[in-house]
């Protein structure tokens, strides 16, 4: 499987790529599985938007992060 877009480039992605106690991943584990993910619906304001980019940056640097120790 290739990759599609390019990975994040932010401080979160780079914290949580380089060491798991630089960033909180304790609740990350439950975007381990497939979806579809229990969630509340999303509330379309600014804060809501930073917050899923913020966890998608994270849970990408803990992805890899992790496959390149295995």
């Amino acid at each position: 499987i290739f990759a599609t877009q390019p990975l994040p480039n932010s401080y979160l992605f780079h914290q949580s790529l380089t060491d798991s106690d630089l960033v909180d991943e304790s609740d990350l584990s439950q975007w381990d599985n497939p979806p579809p993910y229990h969630s509340p619906p999303l509330k379309d304001t600014p804060d809501e938007v930073r917050f899923t980019q913020n966890l998608l940056d994270v849970v990408h640097g803990r992805r890899l992060r992790l496959e390149r120790e295995s």
